[in-house]
């Protein structure tokens, strides 16, 4: 479950959001989604998710998010009573303006800081009363003991402890300083692996069940596939969303995911992006149908600067026009109806990572008269019109009125006119 949910922009044109921790390969895909390339205008916000305090730190730069990883990833390996403890600090230093490398830095020696299973005062009277641990009640008689204020033994003890409930737990920091650990420029290193998927296998047969990083080798995979059955797939992570266990339906699949994990092992980025933009466009069902986009990346073109239709228009049309045509005219029309039909007509689609083609098709094929695409420019969401009543006219208005009487109308009407008078009067 996601700790932190983190929302990345790059001007106000892309985004994505991701929940952390993450692996590099999620961090990896938000940033593709999110076009961060290093550009000063990349930007970072968070927030905390339910069961975690809520902290509070503005915007910061792109380049932070491994940082932002590393404290979700510190926040998700400790204990409950380290988690708790690390609630008390936070409670404790209230007020103050934390920062990323503090944060991190919180979340280590948290076994140093006292937590008991007190949620109360009362509870935390009778636990001392009880296991003889005030000096204060040495010598009164067991009989008198019953007649003692719980509550108010076990606010004096939190009085005197500075100690705080939280969580169902008293907790008490004591006089534990945050170590430092981080020196805010070099991180520990994150254990995490290259293999694309991991396969979680159960079964009623131990032998049957197991955890296998893919890709394998083909021995590996001969023997999983020995006494595999599709009901013994548990789950597949890694690359999320792109293959779900009711994919694996036989050995042939689980063959099938293999290669799959092989060929993404071997893609470049930009070759990655576009496999990521290919599934998310034709939303594959099947192994088979995965594996098929994933040998055939080459064959789809994507326009990586387009995060919407109106983009889509823009460039389709700055495409096709001649190159010393001013690109400021087309922004001042509604694009955002003709990228959409342009896509359709294309057959594009407008995908996290950008516009994709259809396979085996370019975004910048010409669109003839044939395929019937209108001209649209009446959804001026984006920018304000030119001040003229009909900025785009139909072919249709430019024509001029007919005269019912003319001469083409009367053949069109199919009307026999005959020869015509001459213009002057015939001697008799």
């Amino acid at each position: 479950m996601a700790i932190i949910t983190a929302a990345l922009a790059k001007g106000n044109r892309y985004s994505a959001a991701i929940g952390l921790p993450a692996s590099k390969r999620q961090i990896q895909e938000a940033e593709w989604q999110a076009r961060f390339d290093g550009s000063p205008d990349e930007s970072m916000s968070f927030y905390m998710n339910s069961g975690y305090p809520d902290i509070d730190l503005p915007e910061m730069p792109g380049d932070r998010l491994d940082e932002l990883n590393f404290f979700a990833h510190r926040l998700d390996s400790l204990s409950d009573d380290e988690l708790t403890a690390f609630k008390a600090l936070m409670t404790a230093h209230e007020g103050t303006d934390f920062d990323l490398k503090t944060l991190i830095n919180m979340t280590y020696g948290l076994g140093d800081i006292e937590v008991s299973p007190a949620s109360t005062p009362r509870m935390l009277g009778e636990f001392y009363v009880d296991n003889d641990l005030l000096p204060e009640l040495e010598g009164v008689p067991e009989s008198a003991l019953p007649f003692i204020d719980r509550e108010a033994v076990g606010n004096r003890v939190a009085e005197r402890d500075g100690g705080m409930f939280i969580d169902e737990s008293y907790v008490v920091i004591g006089s534990h300083e945050i170590p430092e650990i981080y020196d805010g420029e070099h991180l520990p290193e994150i254990p995490d692996n290259s293999n694309i998927w991991t396969l979680h296998t159960l079964s009623i047969d131990p032998e049957n069940s197991g955890t296998y990083q893919l890709p394998v080798d083909e021995d590996t995979l001969e023997r999983i596939k020995e006494n595999f059955s599709p009901e013994d797939v548990h789950d597949i992570t890694g690359h999320s969303g792109i293959v779900r266990p009711e994919m694996i339906k036989s050995a042939a699949d689980l063959e099938a995911l293999n290669k799959l994990a092989e060929n993404l092992s071997a893609m470049s980025d930009e070759q990655s992006i576009v496999f990521r933009a290919a599934v998310q466009a034709e939303n594959p069902q099947s192994m088979e149908a995965l594996f098929d986009i994933s040998e055939h990346t080459e064959e789809y073109e994507l326009d990586r600067d387009a995060s919407s239709f109106y983009d889509f228009g823009m460039d389709y049309l700055t495409v096709l026009l001649p190159e010393d045509f001013d690109p400021d005219t087309l922004s001042k029309l509604g694009l955002t109806a003709f990228g959409v039909e342009a896509a359709k007509q294309l057959g594009a689609s407008l995908t996290d990572y950008g516009v994709i083609s259809e396979r085996g098709r370019s975004l910048s094929e010409v669109i003839y008269k044939e395929d019937v695409l209108p001209v649209i420019f009446d959804d001026r969401e984006e920018t304000e019109a030119p001040d003229q009543t009909d900025p785009i006219l139909d072919p249709e208005e430019l024509q001029p009125e007919s005269d019912p009487d003319s001469t083409e109308d009367m053949i069109e009407d199919g009307e026999d006119i005959g020869e015509q008078p001459p213009d002057t009067e015939q001697d008799d």
